[in-house]
């Protein structure tokens, strides 16, 4: 038990619990997210996490909360689960849950071309103009960590998903009040 208590009072010293610092209104006019679970390994899943159930846990809270889920959006509430096995103790994991909106954006970029050759006596011409380039990009992120026993670790780990998921849903709806 010591050890354990020691092992989560280091990880919570060292690491933040939540990011935080954007601006909900990034999430302003979207209409509706996939949602795709990474990082559930052969580790994970003998630790009691799946894909899809935690998809199906994070798609119920949002709908729970009137953001319309759907498998065709372009716009992934992407949830990353890392997990590390931790010796101390009985055993557990050291785990981490990453939830991001990863949205379309678009970059701005200055093409600069020269219209006339700088050997010739006149002034070179240059032709400025822009464009915008399709990228997929972060918009929002939150993230915790954590340290739990084994015989608990998927309760926690969903419930730390979820507490992800409760904070988009309260950005979301911030940015798009009705």
């Amino acid at each position: 038990m010591r050890a354990w208590l020691l092992t989560f009072g280091v990880t919570a010293l060292m690491c933040p619990a939540v990011i935080r610092g954007q601006t909900a209104d990034v999430l302003e006019g979207l209409d509706r997210v996939r949602v795709v679970i990474h990082g559930i390994d052969q580790g994970a899943r003998d630790a009691g996490l799946s894909a899809d159930s935690l998809r199906t846990a994070v798609e119920l809270r949002l709908a729970e909360s009137g953001i319309e889920v759907d498998q065709e959006s372009s716009s992934d509430l992407s949830v990353t689960v890392s997990l590390v096995e931790v010796a101390a103790g009985d055993g557990g994991y050291a785990y981490g849950t990453d939830t991001q909106l990863v949205d379309n954006v678009y970059v701005r970029r200055q093409v600069i071309e020269v219209l006339a050759d700088a050997d010739t006596a006149g002034p070179t011409l240059l032709d400025f103009t822009q464009e915008f380039v399709p990228y997929a990009g972060i918009t929002w992120q939150t993230r915790r960590i954590g340290v739990t026993p084994r015989s608990v670790a998927p309760v926690f780990i969903r419930d730390s998903v979820l507490r992800n998921a409760d904070e988009f849903a309260d950005a979301y709806l911030a940015a798009n009040a009705r």
